[in-house]
């Protein structure tokens, strides 16, 4: 089962992740892979776009509640951040899931992470030493209800980080995590411009749009400088998810 967690301001990403997925994965097509979309806020009517790229899609509704004294602790510190992600730890039935965010481009075949057999697997990140969280393979050993639990309290104990859920999530799951390749959630910071005219690699199974968006308006940090062009690739499956609108 394929997861993901998105609101409405994210549902444009979703359209184009999981168009990239499709055209790029016809396995998931063959075996009829289930995706599931966590989320309090997005309806089925949402979805008629994403049904027509794919339509084994789901919907999982979760206990915001739980998140109370979170998003209290995000007032204090004048934070922002989505700690929702804890909720596919409570994923029950499943022998494995693999976790997209809704901010990447899928450009390759992925099926090292539909085949892979460990407990939980994450690309290590580059620049910090931890696992990004954006892309994870989590198998039914990890898909318990009080592992959500876990990471709200460990939250509350630590506080707003900088990282976020992936602190938490690397903290709680420390020597656990068994390393994919980078080529699975390439981040694109990790890019030079010198890039620019030639391309992104060509082993790069899928690029991580962390930071700005390609579909927000937002100013330039020093973290984009370099990896605006990169959003090209981002634009192709926009381009497709526009004709399927048009098209009713």
């Amino acid at each position: 089962m394929f997861v993901t967690v998105c609101n409405k301001k994210y549902l444009i990403g979703f359209e184009v992740m999981l168009k990239s997925l499709v055209d790029n994965n016809p396995r998931v097509i063959k075996d009829n892979i289930p995706f599931l979309i966590i989320s309090n806020d997005i309806n089925p009517e949402d979805l008629i776009t994403s049904r027509k790229i794919y339509d084994n899609i789901h919907i999982k509704r979760f206990d915001s509640e739980k998140y109370s004294e979170i998003e209290k602790l995000k007032q204090i510190q004048m934070a922002f951040g989505d700690y929702t992600k804890y909720e596919i730890f409570s994923i029950e039935g499943q022998s494995k899931i693999i976790f997209l965010d809704s901010d990447i481009v899928v450009l390759g075949n992925i099926d090292y992470l539909i085949d892979f057999k460990e407990d939980f697997g994450a690309v290590r990140e580059l620049y910090i030493d931890q696992h990004n969280t954006g892309v994870m393979v989590i198998g039914k050993k990890y898909l318990n209800p009080q592992i959500t639990n876990d990471l709200i309290n460990l939250t509350q104990i630590y506080g707003i980080t900088e990282h976020l859920d992936q602190d938490i999530i690397n903290n709680y799951f420390t020597d656990v995590i068994t390393d994919i390749p980078i080529e699975y959630n390439f981040l694109k910071t990790y890019n030079k411009s010198v890039f620019q005219n030639s391309g992104i690699p060509k082993y790069i199974k899928i690029l991580h749009f962390i930071a700005k968006k390609p579909w927000q308006q937002k100013p330039l940090v020093m973290l984009e400088e370099g990896t605006i062009w990169q959003e090209r690739y981002w634009f192709e499956y926009y381009s497709k998810i526009l004709k399927l609108k048009l098209n009713g």
